[in-house]
């Protein structure tokens, strides 16, 4: 995973080629390493359900700005009970803000 790591941050592998070469995720192999909120199906998560899921995963990317990897760190499947080394990718990162429905609209729709 070192080997991985270096080549994502020196620009010689892209995120979707490390995914295809090193990931054996099936749950997040297919659509490009994507971690999806169980609650939800989508892929945006607010800061209650990922602490809720993975704390790992908030403590990683707390810090974080957006199209950083994180070092490689051991985790644990609580759901599969399984083991493994991730590299975590920060996306995107939505700052504080009112809820409104440009930004907000699948969580007011869910919410009513």
């Amino acid at each position: 995973m070192d080997s991985c790591y270096n080549d994502l941050v020196s620009g010689n592998l892209t995120w979707d080629e490390a995914v295809a070469k090193y990931s054996n995720d099936e749950s997040t192999k297919q659509n490009k390493g994507i971690i999806t909120n169980p609650y939800t199906g989508d892929v945006m998560w607010d800061a209650e359900n990922l602490s809720e899921i993975d704390r790992d995963i908030y403590l990683l990317t707390d810090n974080m700005e957006p199209g950083q990897y994180s070092d490689p760190s051991l985790y644990i499947n609580q759901q599969e009970r399984k083991q493994g080394i991730r590299i975590v990718k920060l996306v995107k990162r939505t700052e504080p803000h009112r809820a409104n429905l440009k930004q907000d609209y699948a969580l007011i729709t869910r919410a009513a």
